[in-house]
């Protein structure tokens, strides 16, 4: 009876060493996008774009797609800054893909290598969180010196400064109207020329007419026949302290 007990002990241990091993094998599976469960995959995380011109947008659509057998969701995208714009495919069935596009605007970034990325949150527990990046050059649209105007300086001090527009030659473009947001505390005029290669340039003249203490900010804008950059904006800001104010000098432009 000893010996049989000690059998029937021996195989129900055997039994339960296989279902544990079973049912780990089965969880990990399932975890792992094989069972069920999502399996969130992008065939191409980065692209890389040809040359863009300061102005234009970069647009391209990612491939999501799952390989797991139940529905993905993607809940949510998030981008690292206000010049980035996405959509997507909220649900994705089993074997199916979708689309993530992503729209970065270049202005300001004329002349430099431009790299975004934006995270993708999903129901994956595997992968909850992909990211995805776009990279490649801006050209540079137009030359702005000074990029932004500042004025401070003492009521009554003449406050004015001139900012230079130079299109660059391969984006060639014609100034046709100048306005400010706002308007109320500057005075400005458009100046054009013709380079000694024949190409137009510009020029604006603008002058503080605020005649009290205190500060504003205003945004000229420049309309343009270009449909890279139909409108360009620059930028003026000034501080203005009363005469007996120590200390104050006027860096418009810097």
């Amino acid at each position: 009876m000893k010996g049989m007990f000690k059998t029937f002990v021996f195989v129900l241990f055997l039994f339960f060493s296989v279902a544990s091993l079973s049912f780990s094998a089965d969880t990990t599976k399932e975890n792992s996008g094989g069972g069920q469960a999502p399996a969130v995959f992008f065939p191409a995380p980065e692209f890389q774009f040809t040359a863009l011109a300061e102005g234009e947008d970069m647009c391209h659509d990612f491939v999501i797609m799952n390989k797991g057998t139940e529905v993905l969701q993607v809940r949510d995208v998030k981008s690292t800054c206000g010049c980035t714009t996405v959509s997507y495919s909220k649900t994705i069935p089993p074997g199916g893909t979708g689309i993530i596009s992503m729209k970065v605007d270049t202005r300001g970034y004329g002349g430099k290598n431009l790299r975004k990325s934006i995270a993708v949150l999903t129901n994956d527990t595997a992968t909850p969180e992909y990211r995805l990046t776009v990279s490649g050059p801006v050209k540079k649209f137009v030359t702005i010196d000074p990029p932004v105007l500042r004025f401070r300086g003492k009521i009554g001090d003449k406050l004015e400064s001139v900012v230079n527009i130079i299109p660059e030659r391969k984006y060639p473009f014609s100034i046709t109207k100048i306005r400010a947001r706002n308007g109320k505390n500057i005075r400005y005029e458009l100046s054009e020329k013709t380079s000694t290669a024949g190409a137009k340039e510009y020029s604006v003249t603008v002058a503080n007419v605020k005649k009290d203490a205190g500060s504003y900010y205003d945004v000229l804008i420049l309309e343009t026949d270009s449909k890279i950059q139909p409108e360009i904006k620059i930028s003026v800001a000034a501080r203005l302290v009363a005469p007996n104010a120590p200390g104050t000098k006027n860096p418009a432009g810097s």
